[in-house]
Protein backbone atom coordinates (compact mmCIF):
# COMPACT_ATOMS: atom_id res chain seq x y z
CA UNK A 1 0.00 0.00 0.00
CA UNK A 2 1.40 3.80 -0.63
CA UNK A 3 -1.23 5.56 1.40
CA UNK A 4 -4.20 5.94 2.85
CA UNK A 5 -6.73 8.41 3.24
CA UNK A 6 -10.37 9.19 5.10
CA UNK A 7 -11.72 8.32 1.71
CA UNK A 8 -9.28 5.43 0.23
CA UNK A 9 -6.53 3.45 -0.28
CA UNK A 10 -3.55 3.67 -3.06
CA UNK A 11 -1.92 0.70 -3.86
CA UNK A 12 1.43 0.27 -6.13
CA UNK A 13 0.84 -1.90 -9.08
CA UNK A 14 1.98 -3.50 -12.29
CA UNK A 15 0.67 -5.38 -15.14
CA UNK A 16 0.53 -8.81 -14.64
CA UNK A 17 1.12 -9.88 -18.38
CA UNK A 18 4.54 -8.70 -18.76
CA UNK A 19 3.76 -7.11 -22.28
CA UNK A 20 5.62 -4.51 -21.15
CA UNK A 21 6.49 -3.01 -17.94
CA UNK A 22 4.64 -0.13 -16.24
CA UNK A 23 3.86 0.50 -12.83
CA UNK A 24 0.49 2.45 -11.48
CA UNK A 25 -0.97 3.28 -8.79
CA UNK A 26 -4.58 2.33 -7.91
CA UNK A 27 -7.00 4.03 -5.22
CA UNK A 28 -9.76 1.93 -4.04
CA UNK A 29 -12.58 3.43 -1.05
CA UNK A 30 -12.13 1.56 2.24
CA UNK A 31 -14.21 -1.67 3.01
CA UNK A 32 -17.12 -0.45 5.17
CA UNK A 33 -16.93 3.41 3.66
CA UNK A 34 -19.00 2.88 0.42
CA UNK A 35 -21.48 5.42 1.50
CA UNK A 36 -24.30 6.51 -1.39
CA UNK A 37 -22.22 10.19 -0.75
CA UNK A 38 -18.48 8.71 -0.82
CA UNK A 39 -19.26 6.78 -3.94
CA UNK A 40 -20.71 10.41 -5.29
CA UNK A 41 -17.53 11.94 -4.28
CA UNK A 42 -15.24 9.26 -5.78
CA UNK A 43 -16.91 9.44 -9.09
CA UNK A 44 -16.43 13.10 -9.44
CA UNK A 45 -12.53 12.68 -8.20
CA UNK A 46 -12.37 10.28 -11.41
CA UNK A 47 -14.33 12.35 -13.68
CA UNK A 48 -12.71 15.52 -12.47
CA UNK A 49 -9.14 13.93 -13.31
CA UNK A 50 -10.23 11.96 -16.35
CA UNK A 51 -10.19 16.15 -17.60
CA UNK A 52 -7.21 17.13 -16.32
CA UNK A 53 -3.74 17.17 -18.58
CA UNK A 54 -0.74 19.05 -16.59
CA UNK A 55 2.65 17.39 -15.78
CA UNK A 56 2.32 18.18 -12.55
CA UNK A 57 -0.85 15.92 -11.78
CA UNK A 58 -1.04 11.96 -12.20
CA UNK A 59 -2.70 11.30 -14.99
CA UNK A 60 -6.42 9.18 -15.27
CA UNK A 61 -5.33 5.64 -16.98
CA UNK A 62 -8.69 4.09 -16.40
CA UNK A 63 -11.46 3.42 -13.65
CA UNK A 64 -14.09 1.68 -13.20
CA UNK A 65 -16.14 -0.83 -10.46
CA UNK A 66 -15.16 -4.04 -9.00
CA UNK A 67 -16.91 -7.05 -8.87
CA UNK A 68 -18.21 -6.54 -5.53
CA UNK A 69 -19.50 -2.95 -6.81
CA UNK A 70 -16.75 -0.91 -5.56
CA UNK A 71 -15.40 2.07 -7.93
CA UNK A 72 -11.51 2.76 -8.31
CA UNK A 73 -9.37 4.50 -10.26
CA UNK A 74 -5.99 3.55 -11.58
CA UNK A 75 -3.47 6.92 -12.04
CA UNK A 76 -0.14 7.10 -13.42
CA UNK A 77 2.42 6.42 -10.54
CA UNK A 78 4.39 10.01 -10.27
CA UNK A 79 3.28 13.53 -11.30
CA UNK A 80 6.61 15.29 -12.48
CA UNK A 81 6.01 18.26 -9.64
CA UNK A 82 6.73 15.81 -6.72
CA UNK A 83 4.96 16.48 -3.41
CA UNK A 84 2.04 19.15 -2.85
CA UNK A 85 3.35 19.83 0.42
CA UNK A 86 6.65 20.46 -1.29
CA UNK A 87 4.94 23.12 -3.98
CA UNK A 88 2.97 24.57 -1.60
CA UNK A 89 6.62 25.59 0.76
CA UNK A 90 7.97 26.84 -2.87
CA UNK A 91 9.99 23.97 -3.20
CA UNK A 92 8.37 22.94 -6.20
CA UNK A 93 8.86 23.79 -9.55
Amino acid sequence: MMGAGGMGQVHLASRADDHYRKQVAIKLILAGHESDEMLRHFRRERQALGALDHTNIARLLDGGTTAEGSPYLVKSRHAAGGKVKEGAAGGGP
